[in-house]
């Protein structure tokens, strides 16, 4: 996400995304990244948590940390965006593909850290439509599709290793992990 930027105290920049600014930056620290070819002055900041684009084809989880996408294709060869349902939890949402009281998906990242090092995604569909649901953790930039066949009954998902908390890897936050 590029960020806007405004004049700070002697050689700081204020970082943020419209009028939320985050952090006064030093340029000089390393946790800053740079995209390909914008060099310093374009600055990539993610504040924890309420990163996420949240729009009606993205649905955001964790605090922002997870976003969440689905993509169909019908029997007749249409394609679309899975719309996210406005009623939603920090954990858990759900998804319409032809009409909003027709619920497709349903969807949770539960945080799972103190028992294996990590989060967890589970999905239940009730459909038998093709989709891609693509999770992606904003704070590795890591993503995970979850897919079905066009004429399959959706398949429940239990992935309890879909993303690690931490650098750590799985099983980090205990001695041995748990599998």
């Amino acid at each position: 996400m590029l960020s806007e930027r405004t004049e700070g105290a002697a050689g700081l920049e204020l970082v943020g995304v419209g009028s939320q600014f985050f952090d006064a930056v030093d340029l000089t620290k390393p946790r800053y990244r740079f995209p390909f070819g914008l060099g310093p002055r374009a600055v990539v900041f993610q504040p924890p948590g309420d990163v996420c684009p949240q729009d009606s084809g993205t649905l955001c989880l964790q605090r922002g940390r997870f976003s969440l996408r689905a993509e169909w294709r019908d029997f007749d060869g249409n394609r679309g965006a899975g719309q996210v349902v406005v009623d939603r939890s920090e954990t858990a949402g759900q998804f319409w593909f032809f009409s909003e009281d027709n619920r497709e998906l349903m969807v949770k990242v539960i945080d799972g850290c103190t028992f294996n090092g990590g989060f967890w995604v589970f999905l239940a569909g009730t459909t038998n439509v093709e989709f891609d649901l693509t999770v992606t953790d904003l704070d590795t930039f890591d993503s995970r599709v979850y897919s079905n066949a066009l004429g399959q009954t959706a398949d429940t998902v239990l992935d309890t290793l879909a993303f690690p908390c931490s650098g750590g890897g799985f099983g980090a936050a205990i001695p041995g992990g748990l599998r």
